[in-house]
């Protein structure tokens, strides 16, 4: 038959000590000063019963569980597999775990992680779900109440600690990058709209349209309303076969870019003799697609991200509303000619 091993308790210790469980805990931690007879007996009932401290209970307790959380807007989305692989690979060297969370955009799942972690699992949070009118201010509300938050990718009105690209540069350098290889009549797929990277992107478009004397055609705007990246497809297939074809597409992710790039494959149109196309992101598979795009720097955010995180948790840093904005450039593959 097998044993079962049963601990003892910090209720145990202090029933031998006859002293209170609050009384062993002061004594172990060395923080509070104990009478000299009282801390003999409370140690000698420690080696009597082999009693182990909780570690985990005290990391828990103390708030230090050399964990974070990092909240994802969509796993499905490519960009974010490839950031979260970096932050855990950087969080690992640092000795700090991390727990994933999907939010699947939706913010009242988003508030349910941090409620569930915020209390003691994690040391704090990274965020790069922000949206930019954010109704539930989840983000802004951490920060408050002095839990250590720093967003990546997006950023909010109320911005806390934000690490992000120059999103309207990157949307005027592919737009201008297209109207020097000789296009005029170009198309820009946009994410959506509550999103802060997507809004940037299409200021980009259309300072580089204004600045060139392009005038600006809404019919090229093409939004993306749905959740589904699928959705693209379709919108640019109802385009294409109304007759609204563009030269050139400027699709602001290469996610979007993806899906542009297989829709208009299933018209049978050439790219990039009949139409060039141009994405945001340069994550792997942009090179399996031969994409040209806009490389952000996602190794180095996730990097300094993290760092950044780690900092405040660890009380090197203040919570002061840093925002560290990174360069971008063009990738050029054979999907422009």
């Amino acid at each position: 038959m097998r044993s079962i091993i049963i601990m003892a308790t910090i209720k145990d210790v202090a029933k031998l000590a006859s002293v209170s469980p609050s009384t062993v805990s002061r004594t172990l931690s060395g923080k509070i000063p104990v009478n000299e007879k009282t801390k003999l007996r409370v140690l000698d009932s420690v080696k009597k019963l082999n009693y182990s401290p909780n570690t985990i209970a005290k990391a828990l307790k103390e708030c230090k569980t050399k964990t974070i959380a990092f909240v994802l807007p969509n796993i499905q989305n490519m960009i974010y597999p490839l950031l979260a692989m970096e932050v855990e690979q950087e969080a690992r060297k640092h000795g700090y775990f991390v727990i994933f969370c999907d939010t699947q955009e939706n913010q009242e799942r988003e508030q349910e992680y941090i409620d569930k972690l915020k209390g003691s699992l994690v040391d704090g949070f990274l965020f790069a779900t922000a949206l930019v009118d954010d109704k539930s201010n989840a983000i802004l509300k951490l920060k408050e109440e002095n839990y250590p938050v720093v967003c990546i990718i997006r950023e909010t009105n109320n911005t806390s600690n934000t690490l992000v690209s120059d999103n309207e540069y990157g949307g005027y350098l592919a737009t201008n990058y297209l109207i020097d290889k000789g296009f005029k009549k170009i198309a820009t797929v946009i994410g959506k709209t509550d999103i802060s990277v997507y809004r940037d992107r299409t200021k980009g478009y259309l300072k580089a349209l204004k600045e060139k004397g392009i005038e600006v055609d809404k019919n090229l705007m093409w939004k993306e309303i749905d959740k589904d990246l699928k959705s693209i497809q379709n919108k640019v297939l109802k385009n294409f076969k109304s007759g609204n074809i563009p030269d050139a597409i400027f699709a602001q992710s290469d996610p979007i870019a993806f899906e542009v790039l297989i829709a208009i494959s299933r018209l049978g149109i050439s790219v990039p003799k009949d139409v060039s196309v141009i994405g945001f992101d340069n994550i792997s598979y942009a090179s399996n697609f031969n994409l040209t795009t806009v490389e952000q720097p996602i190794h180095l955010m996730a990097i300094d991200a993290v760092k950044m995180l780690i900092s405040i948790i660890e009380n090197k840093m203040e919570i002061n509303n840093l925002k560290k904005i990174y360069d971008v450039k063009i990738i050029e593959r054979s999907s422009v000619t």
